[in-house]
């Protein structure tokens, strides 16, 4: 009995090693596979990288291009509208009263300067005492609120632009622009 209870040990005893052999080829082989998936993924991450960096450097040749063009269609259009060079004009400063809340009255000091053709800057020089009575009969006309806030500005900027073309016409403004305002 003591000869089989030998090979019962041994038996038992192989059956562990067996065991463990086939624990570790396990691990192994769950570790190459693993490291295998790594490899893959990093392989489609360095394609998707590259794909990436194909498209940004395609959009930036590409818009370059594109500006490059629009560039040269802006310098094309100022050429064929003559010398493509504007003039500012400055006009004195405009002090004038405007409403407030209906009774009380606020101080609005205007800096205004005009971006004009070239061509037009006598006519502005010789219209300038029509240009500030235009500019400060309309201004006196407004309320503190027709003035506040972007839009207001807006509305004043476009508004004295159609009236003084109106009267200065042949010559035109291009544009006015404020260069300083305050109310008081």
């Amino acid at each position: 009995m003591s000869m089989q209870n030998n090979n019962i040990y041994e038996t038992n005893n192989e059956k562990p090693k067996e065991a463990q052999n086939d624990g570790y080829n396990t691990i192994e082989n769950s570790y190459q596979e693993v490291v295998k998936n790594k490899k893959v993924i990093l392989f489609f991450t360095m394609i998707g990288l590259g794909l990436l960096l194909i498209v940004i450097i395609t959009y930036l040749f590409y818009s370059n291009k594109t500006a490059d063009k629009q560039i040269e269609k802006e310098k094309q259009i100022a050429t064929d509208a003559g010398d493509g060079i504007d003039a500012f004009f400055d006009m004195r400063e405009i002090l004038s009263t405007i409403d407030s809340n209906g009774r009380n009255k606020m101080l609005l000091k205007l800096d205004i300067t005009f971006r004009i053709p070239k061509n037009s800057v006598n006519a502005i020089k010789t219209q300038e005492p029509v240009i500030r009575d235009i500019i400060i009969t309309y201004v006196r006309s407004l309320r503190a609120e027709d003035i506040q806030g972007s839009f207001g500005l807006y509305k004043l900027r476009k508004e004295l632009l159609l009236r003084i073309n109106d009267i200065i016409k042949p010559a035109q403004i291009n544009d006015v622009l404020f260069t300083n305002i305050l109310m008081q």
